[in-house]
Parts: structure tokens; C-alpha cells; sequence
């Protein structure tokens, strides 16, 4: 894996004048923290959003607490340098984006909202993001009131054996 693909392979795929037309989900990766959010732009080329754990920082990040993100596609990973151009188009592409997406649960806009503040401010977010603490909570509850109506092992089921 290349973490620093230079930007005009993308470029020459069009990348400045993408537009998106599918927010497709976001989630957390199984590598220590990080969370991508995936897209599809017009042309339907897929393309992913990654806001870093620290293992893909560099040293000067981790002192400076400066969120990474890369921009993922075709497997290349292009390091969004903050106040790039590339950083002000793909800002640009998720508004717009936000004004035209509507869903709910993993699909709703207000998470590309939440990854937009999240390129403008470079703060490491908390462990809860893109989600408020108020939504985890809320699941935390749901899922121990769920488990509470569950029995505990097999042989507290009602199943009869034969």
C-alpha cells in the first residue's frame, strides 16, 4: 500500500471535475481507528474518504495532534494536504453533495456534514465520530435492552431438544 500516490495520477482521471452522485455508507476500518466514508461520483468511479488512525501518521502529526486523511481510489491512497486545491475541491464536491443526498441510518447526509468539519478542522475526533454521543448512547441502550430479551446461552432457549 503507496500512502503518498502523487495527485496527478487522479487528476488524469478527471478528479477536479468530479461530482458526486451517491453517498454510499461509512464505517470503521479493522485496522486500529480509522473511518471511511465511500462515495460515487457521476461517472461512477467509487472513491473513499479516510480520516486516519494515528498508525498512519507521521511523527510530526502525532506532536502537532493533526487529524491525516486520505482520499482513496482504485486502492492508491492521496494524502489530503490541508488548504490544498484538492482539499478545496473535494470540501467543495461533499457540500454540494450534502444539499442533494438524503437517508437515513449510515446514508444520512448529516455524516458528510460531520466528515466536512472534520477535513476543515484536523482535530483528532472523538472516539464516537461521525456519530454524537447522544446517538451512541441511544444504540448503547437499544442493544442492552435487546440483549435483555435475548436468553443468555442455548440452554436457557425454550427449544426443546429431540
Amino acid at each position: 500500500m503507496k500512502l503518498k500516490e502523487p495527485w496527478t495520477t487522479i487528476e488524469k482521471k478527471g478528479f477536479n471535475d468530479w461530482k458526486i452522485r451517491q453517498f454510499v455508507t461509512w464505517g470503521g476500518v479493522a485496522d486500529g481507528g480509522s473511518m471511511v466514508f465511500e462515495f460515487l461520483t457521476e461517472k461512477g468511479i467509487k472513491f473513499d474518504v479516510m480520516v486516519a488512525n494515528p498508525a498512519y501518521w507521521t511523527d510530526a502529526d502525532k506532536e502537532a495532534k493533526h487529524q491525516v486523511i486520505y482520499l482513496i481510489e482504485s486502492g492508491r491512497f492521496y494524502l489530503l494536504a490541508p488548504a490544498s486545491k484538492q482539499e478545496k475541491h473535494l470540501l467543495r464536491i461533499l457540500t454540494d453533495a450534502t444539499d442533494t443526498q438524503k437517508g437515513k441510518g449510515r446514508v444520512d447526509p448529516k455524516y458528510v456534514r460531520a466528515l466536512i468539519d472534520k477535513i476543515k478542522d484536523r482535530k483528532p475526533p472523538e472516539y464516537y465520530w461521525p456519530m454524537t454521543k447522544e446517538e451512541v448512547d441511544e444504540a448503547n441502550k437499544k442493544a442492552e435492552q435487546d440483549a435483555a430479551r435475548q436468553p443468555a446461552t442455548p440452554f436457557e432457549s425454550k427449544i426443546e431438544p429431540r
